[in-house]
């Protein structure tokens, strides 16, 4: 089971922006294939440490994370009122940078080697499945699930902006390679 807030430290750590991480890695071209990022792979292992002889791991998270978010902006409505795991105005998008930012200076790495040692995609979907919970519901519009609305307002509150992070995460658990990348709209 993913228990991201006893992998890693940080005095601004939030499970949700381990979750942008987790559904980052689950997505790169080993796993699910939803970007062709190989950050966090054997790939990225062979060929990160040449060019990050310190911050390989590190930079491997961060590149999965640019991936998803570059696809997530391709395939999400251009409007200025769309949060998806993966962007703002969600905090926990900003706090994943952050963390991986910081995670360079030093510090315990031991979540990305966990993220590493995902052997295939049904055990990502069983990690991330763990620690989400229940999947919502939504609607299918083209590439896109639409979850509804949530306020402005409940991303000013931590614990509701930590729920709409994880009911985000849980929608990824379980899709095939025709992602169908899930977002609420903002009210």
């Amino acid at each position: 089971m993913l228990k991201p807030s006893r992998l890693a430290s940080s005095r601004d750590m939030t499970d949700s922006a381990l979750l942008v991480v987790a559904v980052a890695r689950l997505g790169e071209a080993d796993l699910a294939g939803w970007w062709r990022s190989h950050g966090l792979d054997v790939v990225g292992e062979y060929v990160l440490p040449d060019l990050f002889p310190r911050t390989a791991a590190v930079a491997g998270a961060e590149l999965a994370v640019l991936s998803a978010a570059k696809r997530h902006t391709d395939a999400l409505p251009d409007r200025d009122d769309v949060v998806h795991l993966f962007g703002e105005p969600l905090p926990a998008f900003s706090a994943a940078r952050s963390w991986l930012a910081e995670l360079k200076t030093g510090g315990d790495q031991s979540f990305l080697n966990l993220l590493r040692a995902w052997a295939g995609r049904d055990v990502g979907h069983d990690a991330l499945a763990g620690f989400t919970g229940e999947v919502p519901t939504g609607e299918r519009i083209g590439g896109t699930l639409r979850l509804g609305t949530i306020p402005a307002d409940s991303l000013d509150d931590s614990d509701r902006a930590d729920a709409t992070a994880r009911a985000l995460a849980a929608c990824y658990v379980g899709q095939g390679p025709d992602l169908a990348v899930p977002y609420y709209d903002l009210v």
